[in-house]
């Protein structure tokens, strides 16, 4: 789709009107919240926020009351009156509702790549007990479960037919051939 300046339009709406720096305490937490989140994971969020920081946007938009979360509650309970990076979007009621019931669940889908991520981690330097903690419990549900097999295997009678005999090993099956 081209604009009359020859441009591309984007494809996608950004919603983004602008990235606002306001103190967390300031933004008034959305009524549509679902989650819950765990003293375990305040605590590892708490952990990498002291070692690296906000490295990410909460997400808000702006009502007749203030700025109204729409994403990042955790991190804005976490921060209390610091000030924090908020992207400001234009949406309505129910788009930010449909928002947050679909934002984390998406993330949620992905798969993880178990070579990608063992290797990651191993290049981590991590000192906080809850990240660790948190980590290692991301190391496990990621290892690939083990195929179990019968407790027992039934018992097959040594004189079943086969179709096939190879004259150098004597192995013989049945199937299709190669």
């Amino acid at each position: 789709m081209t604009m009359n300046n020859g441009a591309q339009s984007p494809r996608f709406a950004d919603r983004v009107v602008e990235l606002r720096r306001v103190p967390a305490d300031t933004i008034k937490p959305n009524p549509w919240n679902w989650r819950l989140h765990p003293q375990s994971q305040s605590d590892a969020l708490m952990e990498v926020l002291e070692e690296v920081g906000f490295a990410g946007a909460l997400i808000a938009r702006e009502t007749p009351g203030g700025l109204e979360l729409i994403d990042g509650h955790l991190r804005q309970e976490v921060a209390g009156s610091d000030v924090v990076p908020v992207l400001v979007v234009d949406m309505t009621e129910g788009e930010v509702r449909r928002l947050l019931a679909t934002l984390d669940p998406i993330g949620a889908m992905a798969q993880t790549d178990q070579v990608a991520l063992a290797a990651l981690l191993e290049t981590l330097e991590v000192s906080g007990e809850a990240t660790l903690a948190m980590l290692g419990e991301l190391a496990v549900a990621a290892e690939p479960e083990e195929p179990e097999g019968p407790e027992e295997f039934p018992e097959i009678p040594g004189d079943i037919p086969t179709d096939y005999h190879c004259p150098s090993c004597g192995y013989e099956w049945s199937g299709k051939p190669k």
